[in-house]
């Protein structure tokens, strides 16, 4: 078991306390670099988790909270992949056109 390096509070109430071994960050070179993400490991064995994005919304701010804090506790980084994987892509395409009012609802505030 790894330390925690932050914790995510969602507005349901619901609280994940992220350990180094979680967190993953991921940038992209040119165009793709709209992929850019931090993932959030929930399950291993289903390999799912939480994306924040870096730009939904638009320059996110918990992103950019949480993007400086992963490199700071050397988690796995990918960077400047060339092209981003298809999972990736179909999850920000669904982030993307989520109606705005329900952005509160999978963007948790950083603590």
């Amino acid at each position: 078991m790894s330390e925690i390096i932050f914790n995510l509070n969602f507005p349901s109430g619901e609280k994940i306390e992220v350990q180094k071994d979680m967190a993953r960050l991921y940038t992209h070179l040119g165009n793709y670099a709209v992929y850019d993400h931090v993932f959030i490991v929930t399950d291993e064995e289903e390999a799912t988790g939480i994306y924040l994005w870096a730009q939904i919304p638009p320059d996110n701010p918990v992103y950019n909270k949480i993007a400086p804090v992963v490199v700071e506790n050397e988690c796995e980084m990918h960077q400047y992949v060339r092209k981003p994987m298809e999972t990736d892509i179909n999850a920000f395409e669904k982030h993307a056109s989520t109606d705005e009012d329900e952005i509160p609802s999978w963007l948790p505030p950083l603590t």
